[in-house]
């Protein structure tokens, strides 16, 4: 085993290790973690700018067609190019992209986080968000997003730095629109980059088979 595939392997432990503990401390400790936890949505929902409510909550539901359209964008760039660079990144945003909607309707459906605005009245919904919260799907698309777009551009820093802008929005708009916290926020981080970890690994070994 070479260094580069003992280093992939310990980060994605360590990051399943940290999706798995803050799990456990959500679904075990949910009450005593929404105490202050929902303040934070509190303050990002009560401190926004009423006249930009419809807008943030039109880009926050971008997230999602986002990373579709994205996908086809670098299949276009391999018909035009015809480099395999372009069908290796589509590949990994797919099976990023499909494997974290899974673990994340998976992770909502076995913790049954109640969304911010049930917890407190003083939040207001004002956006999608109708089942339960963690962790939060929007945030997680745009993380894919984030971490598998910039290769199809050598990680390009403009692309890489537009594609954190994106993310980092996407986040902060699930606290504005009132239907996530911002522990639901960093395990949607945790579960993307995990997710590209494993499909960047089952792509590598397919790859590695065929050459052998």
């Amino acid at each position: 085993m070479n260094q580069t595939h003992t280093f992939k392997s310990k980060k994605g432990f360590y990051l399943i290790l940290a999706f798995l503990f803050l799990s456990v401390l959500i679904f075990f400790f949910e009450n005593a973690i929404n105490r202050w936890d929902v303040n934070i949505t509190y303050f990002f929902n009560v401190h926004r700018i009423a006249e930009l409510d419809k807008t943030v909550n039109f880009i926050s539901n971008l997230a999602t067609p986002m990373i579709i359209v994205s996908i086809a964008l670098v299949l276009f760039y391999h018909r035009s190019n015809k480099e395999q660079l372009y069908i290796d990144v589509a590949k990994k945003m797919l099976f990023s992209f499909a494997l974290c909607a899974s673990l994340t309707f998976i992770s909502k459906n076995i913790i049954h986080r109640e969304r911010p605005f049930k917890v407190s009245s003083e939040i207001q919904k004002l956006g999608s968000g109708g089942s339960y919260s963690f962790p939060s799907g929007h945030t997680a698309d745009a993380f894919v997003l984030y971490f598998t777009l910039p290769l199809a551009f050598l990680n390009n820093k403009k692309v890489a730095f537009l594609c954190a802008l994106w993310a980092t929005f996407i986040a902060f708009s699930r606290l504005y629109l009132g239907v996530h916290y911002i522990t639901d926020i960093i395990a949607s981080i945790l579960l993307a980059k995990l997710s590209v970890e494993i499909a960047a690994h089952f792509i590598q070994k397919k790859m590695s088979s065929k050459t052998e």
